[in-house]
């Protein structure tokens, strides 16, 4: 089913808001941006799957088993101006969701990354051999070179911050260094992945939801979608509004991601 068009003055306002929280979310976002990003025009329901189209052609099932959801309520009467709700509770809502959105795609290529015989290569130790052997696997799946980013455990950003040659080498050679203390943290905190762009997709779709009085809006940008949700809540005497997003990670292309392990 495809989602809703509409013009009213409620959805419109709806929209004004998502768009904003939208946008804020992309601005904190970092993880989220290292990846492929597939926004699927449809309303799907937690758990199905959807079919993702890989960037270098053909599809592949993606689980929708990412959510999450915050909500607010603006009560009767309640006198605020966008830029103080913006300010408020818009901006909280939008860093909360890209924290755990970035959060969940450093899981994910954790996980399957450990996992046997999933075509990951790893590699002892990152340091400058090991780095100049990551980029010769790239180079040999034929990775292209841009797009290319290394996201760092935080036992080794230390190690990195202070190894000059070491930094000096991940430009050299073509990678864009992230710490993971701005991205998540990597579960075991020692690993780093050298990873490219279209090794993981993030697809994200419309959330599925009963018949009901609610007024819905969902709008996607750059790839990304979210969706919010307007409902009275007659207990808190106002109207309460709903931000979801839902979603799912996978990796597309084993081949595009290098395991270091300490």
């Amino acid at each position: 089913m495809n989602l809703p068009t509409e013009t009213s003055h409620d959805v419109y306002v709806l929209r004004e808001w998502a768009q904003e929280i939208l946008a804020i979310f992309t601005e904190n976002s970092v993880t989220a941006n290292l990846v492929h990003r597939d926004f699927l025009n449809m309303f799907a329901g937690h758990d199905d799957v959807v079919n993702v189209q890989k960037p270098a052609g053909g599809g592949c099932l993606v689980p929708l088993d990412l959510y999450t959801y915050s909500s607010f309520v603006v009560k009767d009467g309640e006198d605020r101006s966008f830029s103080e709700l913006a300010k408020e509770t818009l901006s909280p809502i939008a860093q909360f969701t890209a924290r755990f959105v970035d959060q969940a795609i450093l899981n994910r290529i954790y996980e399957f990354s450990i996992e046997r015989a999933n075509g990951v290569r790893c590699l002892l130790n990152l340091n400058k051999d090991s780095l100049r052997e990551a980029c010769q696997i790239l180079n040999d799946n034929q990775v292209p070179t841009t797009d290319r980013n290394l996201i760092l455990g935080h036992t080794v950003e230390t190690r990195l911050l202070k190894d000059c040659k070491l930094y000096a080498a991940t430009e050299q050679l073509g990678f864009d260094a992230w710490l993971d203390s701005s991205v998540g943290n990597i579960a075991d905190g020692e690993s780093s992945f050298a990873v490219h762009r279209n090794a993981v997709v993030l697809a994200t779709v419309g959330v599925n939801r009963p018949a009901s009085d609610e007024k819905t809006i969902a709008i996607a940008h750059d790839g990304i979608g979210m969706q919010m949700t307007a409902a009275y809540d007659i207990k808190e005497q106002g109207t309460r509004f709903t931000v979801e997003v839902l979603g799912g990670i996978a990796v597309l292309d084993p081949t595009l991601v290098v395991m270091f392990r300490s």
